[in-house]
This record gives C-alpha cells, structure tokens and sequence, in this order.
C-alpha cells in the first residue's frame, strides 16, 4: 500500500508489521475505542444459534484486528461469514455508498435469504440506516452510546428517516433474532 510506505519513509522504519502497529496504536490514543457492553455475550449467542452474521464497516486496514484485539478472536471466528463483510478500505468505496451494501444483498442473494429478512444494525442515521433501507434491509438503530450515536436530523437524506427498531443495549438484538 502506498500509506505503508509513506509511513515506514516518516518513521524510518523498515519492518511494515511495526509501522501498522505504530497507526493502531496512535488511532487509538487520538480516537479512542472500545467494546460495547454486552457484544461478546450477543456475539457469542448469535453464533450458538447459528445466526448469520456479516459486517458492513467504514474501515482502516486495522479494523479487523480490534476484533482479536478486544476478543481475542477473529471476525469469522467470532461467527461472521467472510462472504458477508464489507470493509472500506478494501472495497474502495464507503458508506453512505450503496457499494457495500448492493455487494451484501448480493451475496445474501446468491445464499438464497431476501435483502427484506435481514436486520442491519448502525449507529449512524445516514452512514447506516439510509444505505441499508435503500438495500432493502430491515434496520435498527444502536442508540446505546452518545458518543458514537449519529442521528444527523438536519440531513435532508435523514429527515423523514426512522430505523424499524431503535436499540439501547446489544444485547436485546437476541430477541429480535430468535
């Protein structure tokens, strides 16, 4: 990539594992981040009952890697079905673009499950919600932290916008996928 050796040229580091370590952990000092409560216990639920999991995310190269920071596991380990994550960065196109989500629906075609049966969940009024009611998806809107919650009602995409359900804990996502 052409960051990685923008960044080994600055620092004057060869070894490109130590240069992306260096941008995880200065990410995490200027925009700190951290597992909602109660996501390992839905996550470990979901995967028991064998609910079919994917990621749509706005991403940098390591976000993946927070799975297994905070986890210690990886995303498909974790129950995500790598044909069902979508990252950023290496898609080349992020949300609000239908990009990502057109891929999900397609894939999720492909499996034989309507766009119409599944729930995504966000935070964001227009990076989540809007793509994904375009996508067809069900939608419910995680408003259980402030810091990251984005409702963005002076958006005119946004205004007349309502998510199918609102959630203020993750851990009510298991009644809502039995």
């Amino acid at each position: 990539m052409k960051i990685d050796r923008i960044w080994m040229r600055v620092l004057e580091i060869e070894e490109i594992d130590a240069v992306r370590a260096f941008a995880v952990e200065f990410e995490l000092i200027v925009n700190p981040v951290y597992p909602m409560p109660n996501l390992e216990k839905m996550l470990s639920e979901c995967k028991k009952s064998m609910v079919l999991m994917g990621i749509i995310s706005n991403a940098q190269f390591f976000t993946p890697y927070l799975f297994s920071w905070f986890l210690y596991l990886r995303p498909e380990d974790l129950g995500f079905k790598s044909d069902l994550i979508f990252y950023s960065y290496k898609s080349g196109h992020a949300k609000p673009s239908p990009f990502m989500f057109k891929a999900a629906a397609k894939n999720l075609k492909n499996m034989d499950i309507s766009a119409h049966s599944v729930l995504y969940i966000g935070n964001d009024m227009l990076n989540d919600i809007y793509p994904a009611k375009m996508a067809g998806f069900k939608t419910a809107l995680f408003a259980g932290d402030a810091r990251s919650l984005r409702l963005r009602e002076n958006h005119p995409k946004c205004q007349n916008l309502s998510a199918d359900i609102v959630i203020t804990d993750l851990v009510q996502i298991l009644d809502l996928v039995k």
